[in-house]
């Protein structure tokens, strides 16, 4: 199972997604700095962004346990599934296993389900997109607020 889950993360990796929400962030403008000005977050912020955090992660691994099992009945290993994505996109004259494009649209489906899901799960915490993007390149950046939010996500 370990080693379908390391496959199902290179698959991801292979389509780009990276972060959860990732996909829909906006980029910083240039009156940004990279620190994103050192926000000054509440308390009830942070909390807000543990829950929204911590939601997000749940439905990314419900996500990619899905993948995993279409992956699957497809009568695929994550492993092939892999390799036809990567050989796919450098050579294109490679004709892919045929059941490929019909699992990589459920793949992509179950990400576009989990992306909005994920959304909505920010937005109920009271947190906007944009808001919750920007909290966690922050903390990605600031060993401080890291500690702070596992705080909160130990707490839960």
């Amino acid at each position: 199972m370990a080693m379908l889950v390391k496959g199902l993360l290179l698959l991801l990796l292979v389509w780009g997604w990276l972060l959860p929400v990732t996909a829909q962030a906006t980029s910083l403008s240039s009156s940004e700095s990279p620190i994103l000005m050192a926000m000054d977050l509440s308390g009830s912020e942070l909390a807000d962004f543990a829950r929204a955090y911590q939601a997000t992660q749940e439905l990314r691994v419900k996500a990619e346990a899905d993948m995993v099992k279409a992956v699957e009945a497809a009568g695929l290993t994550v492993a092939e599934f892999n390799e036809t994505a990567r050989s796919t996109s450098d050579l294109p004259a490679v004709a892919p296993a045929p059941q490929f494009a019909p699992t990589l649209e459920t793949i992509l489906a179950i990400r576009q389900k989990a992306e909005i899901a994920m959304e909505e799960a920010i937005q109920s915490t009271g947190l906007e997109l944009e808001q919750f993007n920007q909290i966690l390149q922050q903390s990605a950046q600031d060993p401080d607020l890291q500690k702070r939010i596992s705080v909160l996500l130990q707490k839960s």
